[in-house]
């Protein structure tokens, strides 16, 4: 579990007198960290995650078949937020790790193998992963004990 205000409040609620969210006393969950005041952090964090994954990857495609995998990963519904009503998956699973069929399917029609699918997939998650604990939740915990 994330150290949030709501899950300190539910063990030590004499200490933390709300479940709101520090910042924005808006009411925490432990995906709120990411989004909290805006999600232009984190929309930028995948994007460039998925860019420099894509970039810096040996696959056998011209500039614009590379721009435009990279539309394609970065548009799934996956990586949407808010999730989409229908769309089983949403950002914050995808975020934990689950990895959708359809996203590694998504690249069929670049030739590339299921296989090299799934590891450029789990390289982008790695790298967003990263990218997350640098530019949100450091600061987050940062602001948090503040």
């Amino acid at each position: 579990m994330l150290p949030i205000y709501a899950y300190f409040y539910s063990i030590y609620p004499l200490t933390f007198i709300l479940d709101n969210c520090f910042s924005c006393n808006h009411l925490d969950t432990s995906f709120y960290c990411y989004i909290c005041s805006d999600n232009t952090i984190l929309t930028q964090t995948i994007n460039s995650s998925i860019q420099k994954i894509i970039l810096n990857s040996n696959l056998n495609l011209s500039t614009h078949q590379l721009h435009n995998l990279i539309h394609t990963i970065s548009s799934h519904p996956s990586f949407t937020f808010p999730p989409l009503s229908l769309y089983p998956y949403s950002l914050n699973s995808t975020l934990k790790g689950l990895i959708p069929i359809s996203l590694i399917q998504a690249l069929d029609p670049f030739d590339i193998s299921y296989s090299n699918a799934s590891q450029l997939i789990i390289q982008i998650l790695l790298k967003i992963s990263d990218q997350l604990y640098h530019n949100i939740w450091i600061p987050y915990c940062i602001n948090f004990f503040h």
